[in-house]
């Protein structure tokens, strides 16, 4: 029984490429096949049909495992962005003072802490307000996100009653409160002589 040559991996590789999903998973294939024969000690020029129906049964098992990981990466998908209609898209482009208020409001900010983090006053905040919803007439409404505001609110709250220093309470995108509040540092005083 003669050893294996590379004529023999040749058409081994060859085989591997009809079989496999991809070209260069065939390199793979053989790869693999030629250690399951080492380690069954079966390397010789008989052995080939023993190492193609490995390479076969390599391929076909790689490829059910693809659909199968396709099929998970499907529902998952679908579970996490259940179906929207079509117009349900990207948001048109906005002018950037929109755009800050549309992504805080999408963030679950109540309008106290737009106001306060734009530095708006409420008449302007209200003008802003109604020119979004002017840019967004006819598109509908985004679905409601899990972490944005819903059961976090009470216990922001809550948090915010125990300071009463604090301006608003608010939270990360990962759910960890913070608090905001005025600066307690003093102004800088001027020392005589200087001028400003």
């Amino acid at each position: 029984m003669s050893a294996l040559t590379p004529a023999h991996r040749g058409r081994l590789l060859a085989l591997a490429r009809r079989h496999a999903r991809r070209a260069e998973e065939a390199e793979d294939l053989v790869q693999e096949a030629l250690v399951a024969a080492h380690e069954a000690g079966r390397l010789t020029e008989a052995d080939l049909p023993w190492i193609a129906g490995v390479i076969r049964r390599q391929a076909a098992m790689a490829a059910r495992g693809a659909g199968r990981r396709r099929a998970r990466e499907i529902a998952w998908a679908e579970a996490a962005a259940p179906d929207q209609p079509p117009e349900t898209g990207p948001l048109p482009p906005l002018p950037p003072a929109l755009a800050q208020v549309a992504r805080l409001a999408a963030a679950g900010c109540t309008r106290a802490e737009i106001r306060w983090l734009l530095g708006l006053t409420d008449t302007a905040l209200r003008q802003r307000l109604s020119a979004l919803r002017r840019q967004l007439a006819g598109r509908p409404r985004p679905p409601e996100r899990p972490g944005a505001g819903g059961a976090l609110r009470p216990a922001l709250g809550a948090a915010l009653a125990r300071r009463p220093e604090a301006l608003f309470a608010s939270h990360d995108p990962d759910g960890h409160f913070f608090l905001v509040s005025a600066s307690r540092n003093r102004p800088p005083r001027q020392h005589p002589g200087e001028t400003t």
